[in-house]
This record gives C-alpha cells, structure tokens and sequence, in this order.
C-alpha cells in the first residue's frame, strides 16, 4: 500500500473518534505542558539567582579575610597580591564600629570602609538605590545601609527615597577606631563594644544621605567611602577584593593568599554549587512532570488498542485486497505517531500559556504589596526541541504494541469478527 494511503487511513481516526482522539491529545498535552511548566521554572529560577550573584566582574574576584588576631592583612600582602601577573585590582575593606543618629534616636552599626571602586566587583545590587560613587568634589554622594538599619530606626523604603528613587533622608554618622583593626561584620553587641576600653575617641561626625539600602533584614551595617573618613589611621585590613584579568590569575592569587595563611572565598565557588543544587531541581521537578506523561501515555496505549479492537473487520479487508503486515503496522504506528506530535505541540502551547499566567499572577501580587516584578520562567530553544521530539518518540512507542498486533490477525478471522 502506498504510504499515502496509510496516512490517509491515520487521519480518518481524527473524523471516526473525534471526542476520544481530543482527550488523548488533551492528556499528553497536559503531561508535556507539567513538564515544560515545572522545568522552566527551575531554568528561571537559576537564572534569576545567578543574575543576582555572578556579573563577570564577580566571577573574576575572590575575598581574602584576615585572621582575627592571627593574621591580619596589611599593605605588604596587597602588594604581594598586586605583584601577582593579571591581577587588575586588589582593594582592601576596613571594619570597625560606628554609631547612627535620626532625630532623637541612635544606633549600634558595623562599618566597612570602602573605595568606591569596590562596588564594581560587588555580587549583589542594592535593594534600592545605588551604589557608592564619587562626586568630583573629593567626596561621595552618601552612604549604603542594610536594610536592617532602616528597620532600627522604624523606616521603610518610601521613607529613604522619592518617587523618582532620589534620596531623601540624611542620617548623622558618628564612626569609632578599634584597637584590634579587625572588626567583622557579625559582632554582637555594638554599643557596649563602643563603650568599652580598647575604642579610640569618635574619629568621625558626619551627616550623609542614605543612598542604598541592600537587603539584610537581620545584620546592622554599612558602607562608606574612604575618602569621606580620610583622618582613620588604617594599617591592617579586615579583607581585600581581589579582582583577576583571567581565570587562571583568580587562582594564583586565591593559593597565593592560601599559602600565607589567608581565608579565601569566591563567588565563583558559591556558581558551582548552586549550578549542581539547580540541576538536581530541575531533574526533580521533570520527574513529577514525567509521571503526568506516564499516565497520559497509558491514556493513549488504551486508546490505540480499542482503536484496533474497533477496527479489526477493516483490518481484514485491507489486508484481503493485498496489504501487507508491514503496511498495517505503519498505519498504527503513524496514528499514535501523530498523537504524540499533537499532544507536544498542544504540551508546549499549555506550558507556556500556564507559566505566563502564573507570571503574571505574581507579578500582580508583588506590585500590589510593594515589590519587584521578576520573569520566573526560562525556557531554552534546546529544551522546547527536545520535548517536541521525546512527545513524538513517546507516541511512537506507545503505538509499537498495537501495530504489532494488528499486523498479525488473520484477514479471515478479522473479517468475521463482530
């Protein structure tokens, strides 16, 4: 029989079984659509992060921490650290403790005196507002908060910014030199730190506008340029930013530090792991979408056999007026073929729609109660490919057994079957 007599055989089962064909395609579509929804979810997911934490610049720099009271960082081992062949910039960060004033009302904060220049290689933006900048004048454009530190004072977003995002609130900075030159921003208990023994006077009393806020919701901190706190006597450093030109530099410079006692981390580390946590989500997720398909696959394995329970007298004339075993099977084969193929095309148009309005939804949500507006979907050209083709892949195999079986009856026995 000529093949395109078997495909117009296949298509009559979409005029004969209308209803039950829909259904079929309608169970495959949902189970492709799960797949498609719940996978581009974690794609989505996984961009989202890493866009938050892995700029180029951040992918390229490494944080050496000093050894609190141990060892600690000085301009030698910058130096040391510069000397090193593509490294394009190393830039140290001193911690130490200050205090905040608003109104009548004042508190505890840590400190990290900065360059501005360090924000360039910084992983995260600010949850509001800008970074640190120089202002041409010799000096900077304000100050960046935790947003803890506006919950110290009873403030909120609104409260710091206009509506064009400009900053609006001026906060008095009263900043306080330790002895040990190596504070971390996770001490507890800033105040009474302050008031004790090994704190130099205020070094610094200042009014600045808040110009960042970086979500922090638990620790008190905040940044400031160096060259607002110019009269501090920094000789040791609490940590340095180490920016390389090459990969390779990042490393020689990450031993280098290891090797003289340092702690080092990387952004680039933190890429790995969550690229490996994100995969086994994705993996997970696809699974509880391939059931959906599993089910919807049986779906469509009854419907080829009642198919061929309901066809079987036209088995048997078709195969009495000379068509061969071979073309009985590939006319069943193309019919579960085509349920595949229509069930992933109606799959990825139901996942698609599904993560758009699940979007939107949220997106709806987030606005109304004050938030960003985020794409939580991410659905690569290669994985709407691949889904298409396992839809198809799955309709074919589900049909193997009916075809197999249609392709063995006797023209005799099919023709008296009732």
């Amino acid at each position: 029989m000529k093949l395109q007599y078997t495909f117009y055989f296949a298509f009559r089962m979409f005029q004969t079984s209308k209803l039950r064909t829909f259904l079929t395609v309608l169970g495959i579509s949902i189970g492709i659509g799960t797949i498609l929804f719940l996978v581009s979810l974690g794609y989505g997911l996984q961009s989202l992060l890493l866009e938050r934490i892995a700029s180029k610049n951040a992918l390229l720099s490494i944080d050496i921490k000093s050894k609190e009271d141990v060892l600690l960082i000085n301009d030698e081992v910058l130096q040391r650290i510069r000397d090193i062949k593509d490294i394009e910039d190393v830039i140290p960060v001193t911690a130490t403790k200050g205090l905040i004033r608003l109104d009548d009302v004042q508190g505890g904060t840590n400190v990290n005196i900065v360059d501005p220049s360090y924000f360039q290689y910084f992983p995260t933006k600010p949850q509001k507002g800008e970074y640190i900048s120089a202002t041409g004048e010799g000096k900077t454009n304000g100050v960046i908060v935790s947003e803890a530190v506006l919950r110290l004072f009873n403030l909120s977003i609104s409260d710091v910014f206009n509506e064009k995002g400009e900053p609006i609130k001026e906060i008095e900075v009263v900043l306080f030199w330790e002895d040990t030159e190596n504070t971390t921003a996770e001490d507890e208990n800033i105040e009474q730190t302050i008031q004790s023994s090994n704190i130099v006077p205020q070094i610094l009393e200042q009014k600045f506008f808040i110009v960042g806020v970086m979500r922090e919701p638990v620790v008190t901190y905040m940044y400031i340029a160096r060259q607002d706190v110019p009269n501090i006597p920094i000789t040791t450093y609490s940590e340095a930013k180490v920016k390389a030109a090459t990969d390779e530099a990042r490393e020689t410079a990450r031993n280098s530090a290891l090797e003289m006692g340092f702690e080092v981390a990387a952004i680039v580390d933190t890429l790995v792991q969550t690229t490996r946590i994100f995969r086994i989500i994705q993996i997970t997720l696809g699974v509880f979408g391939l059931v959906a398909l599993v089910v919807s696959a049986i779906g469509m394995f009854n419907t080829m056999t009642i198919a061929l329970l309901e066809r079987t007298r036209e088995i048997g004339i078709i195969k009495s007026i000379g068509a061969r075993r071979k073309d009985v099977a590939n006319l069943f084969l193309i019919e579960s073929g085509m349920l595949g193929i229509l069930g992933g095309l109606g799959g990825i148009l139901f996942g698609y729609l599904m993560g758009v309005i699940f979007n939107l939804g949220l997106n709806i949500l987030a606005s109304f109660l004050g938030g960003q507006s985020l794409e939580l979907f991410e659905r690569p050209l290669w994985f709407i490919a691949t889904i298409f083709v396992f839809s198809g892949i799955v309709g074919f195999v589900t049909g193997i057994y009916p075809a197999i079986r249609a392709s063995k009856l006797n023209a005799l026995e099919a023709l008296q079957y009732k």
